[in-house]
């Protein structure tokens, strides 16, 4: 099947870009029969390069996915390994517990549970200057 044709087909939706291998989805396009890449960038509706761009996230997303575990697994051989420096190895270990149990935030926020005052700000805000007496002169 032609360039072209796996072009039609792509377009048609009897090809889609699941379909397609890693490179095609790299480059946006289509194998020719002889798995060439051929000819010019053709034109590409939105949508369809939309979905290139949304498999190439999907198929990132699973590639780090399956290597978390290896990944992981080296961090905390790094962590135990004394034959390297000790701070890095805190790092490392660091690094795997803030994943694993939540970093500890850096800014706190602490507000005052003080309903009065609640009240008397809320009854301030329904007020406004008109339905006050501020004692201020009318020029009478």
């Amino acid at each position: 099947m032609s360039g072209k044709e796996r072009w039609a087909r792509l377009l048609d939706g009897t090809l889609t870009v699941r379909d397609l291998d890693d490179e095609e989805i790299t480059r946006m396009k289509v194998r020719a029969k002889d798995g060439s890449f051929g000819g010019g960038r053709r034109a590409m509706p939105s949508h369809i390069a939309q979905q290139f761009h949304h498999e190439a996230i999907r198929r990132s997303n699973d590639k780090l996915r399956s290597a978390a575990p290896e990944a992981v697994q080296a961090l905390i051989d790094i962590g135990k390994n004394p034959a390297v420096k000790e701070s890095d190895r805190v790092r490392a270990l660091m690094y795997v517990v803030d994943r694993a149990l939540g970093k500890t935030p850096e800014n706190v926020v602490l507000k005052s549970e003080d309903k009065f005052a609640d009240l008397l700000d809320d009854a301030a805000s329904l007020l406004d200057d008109r339905d006050l007496d501020v004692g201020t002169p009318t020029g009478e």
